[in-house]
């Protein structure tokens, strides 16, 4: 027994991708009374108390996956709210990696959507805190959570907690 096989009118595919996850989505620019709104102005530093939204599960989650927290309480300078409560703040996953049994979960939140008006905080250096009924995560540099275990899991209910400030120029 003998097999042949010929080739003939062979076709080649290849395809190209790129992915990015730390662009904020575009959004058209804010306007109040069909005039361009002027940007707020955040302080160089600002703490805020946050309610987060969604389900963060090692098990399942990846990288690039979206991430939200309602404001609990306004952001508040020189008796002025910037950020008024109830501002839904806007993330991804940035990383989410198991190494010598700690789970390392960075969340890189862009953005607050307050009212239809969007107000960065991506170029900003963002730690976080995050408590709920006796679990806690703490980021205490500027970096990734840590946490120990086989899964790390953060369910809607736990708090947030927020300390931006202007970020460091080279």
């Amino acid at each position: 027994m003998k097999n042949d096989i010929r080739f003939s009118g062979c076709h080649q595919y290849s395809v190209e991708t790129e992915i990015h996850f730390y662009s904020p989505e575009p959004a058209a620019a804010p306007t109040i009374g069909g005039k361009p709104a002027a940007p707020v102005p955040l302080p160089g530093e600002f703490n805020a108390e946050l309610d987060f939204e969604g389900e963060i599960d090692t098990d399942t989650a990846a990288v690039g996956d979206p991430s939200t927290a309602v404001l609990s309480r306004a952001i508040t300078a020189k008796g002025l709210t910037l950020v008024p409560k109830g501002a839904v703040l806007h993330g991804r996953i940035a990383r989410l990696d198991l190494s010598e049994g700690h789970h390392y979960l960075d969340l890189r939140f862009l953005y607050f959507d307050a009212v239809g008006r969007r107000i960065d905080i991506g170029d900003r250096e963002n730690r976080f805190s995050v408590w709920n009924q006796g679990l806690s995560i703490n980021s205490r540099i500027f970096g990734p959570f840590r946490g120990y275990g086989p899964r790390l899991r953060l369910t809607p209910g736990y708090s947030l907690f927020l300390n931006s400030r202007l970020a460091k120029t080279q």
